[in-house]
């Protein structure tokens, strides 16, 4: 095992605990809403605005997290059509364009968390890099997760 692959175990692990606790805080949050709302007729003023940013953590890290486990869609039914050299080269191609997108997101992501560096969000009052802050972070790890398969295919070809 490499180094590449055992950081990205570590880092599969680190995002499903991740994602646990995200999901965690979420039914928390989500729970005292409801319960201040109908029991205190006094509504939470954050905790709706606190789901909100972390579905965005959620879904950034989730993506990720499909990513490393390749459980993203694809085009099996087709690729099993192609000869075994043809395969390889529409996955490097799909790969290629993944990693691109992925990229992309990194970048402009960064761009849009550092725009928002002085705006406020309104009920909590954080900075809305904050949660912006997912977009270029689970970007950059898909990219990551996604360069690592790429790495494996080729490794396979060559072996």
């Amino acid at each position: 095992m490499t180094v590449l692959s055992r950081f990205s175990d570590w880092l599969f692990s680190a995002i499903k605990v991740l994602l646990f606790a995200i999901i965690l805080v979420m039914t928390i949050a989500g729970f005292l809403q409801v319960a201040t709302r109908y029991l205190l007729s006094t509504p939470l003023p954050w905790s709706e605005e606190l789901t909100r940013y972390l579905f965005v953590w959620l879904t950034f890290f989730g993506s990720a997290a499909a990513v490393k486990k390749k459980a993203h869609i694809n085009m099996e039914l087709m690729l099993d059509k192609l000869p075994p050299t043809g395969k390889k080269i529409i996955q490097l191609i799909a790969d290629a364009a993944f990693l691109g997108l992925s990229i992309f997101i990194t970048v402009y992501g960064l761009k849009l968390s550092i725009q928002n560096w002085t705006q406020k969000s309104d009920a909590m009052g954080i900075p809305m890099t904050l949660p912006y802050l997912a977009i270029p972070i689970g970007g950059f790890i898909m990219a990551f997760f996604i360069f690592e398969i790429m790495l494996s295919r080729v490794a396979k070809q060559h072996n």
